[in-house]
């Protein structure tokens, strides 16, 4: 962990707060606490912020799921549903460069609320 922020509180701050705030937060990597600071101000108290740096980033940049295969031959839903039309079925999957699958799935996609123009 890291201190990130102090910042002086008066020293009859009520803590209670400070004990929910922090139950919400230590999921995130995030912990407040009061440290009495006597060479400063014996009126304050600081509020010490502490982040815990790696489990705020693995939260924060879950990066759940497979990444989407990229391929050059990007066409729209309308080209597809032609192709459909006019093309045997293995033509199309040679054609996009996808598998038996993902063209199942991406028709499946398609509904009569989809717009023509995305892509397929």
């Amino acid at each position: 962990m890291i201190d990130y922020a102090r910042f002086p509180v008066p020293k009859d701050f009520d803590e209670t707060n400070l004990f929910d705030l922090n139950d919400l937060l230590n999921d995130f990597g995030i912990e407040f606490k009061y440290q009495h600071d006597d060479d400063i101000n014996y009126n304050y108290k600081n509020l010490i912020i502490n982040i815990d740096t790696k489990k705020l980033h693995r939260i924060k940049n879950r990066n759940a799921g497979r990444d989407k295969k990229l391929t050059d031959n990007f066409c729209r839903i309308s080209d597809v549903l032609v192709m459909k039309e006019t093309m045997s079925e293995q033509d199309i999957l040679d054609t996009l460069k996808i598998s038996r699958s993902t063209y199942y799935r991406r028709l499946k996609n398609i509904d009569e609320n989809t717009n023509l123009n995305n892509y397929f």
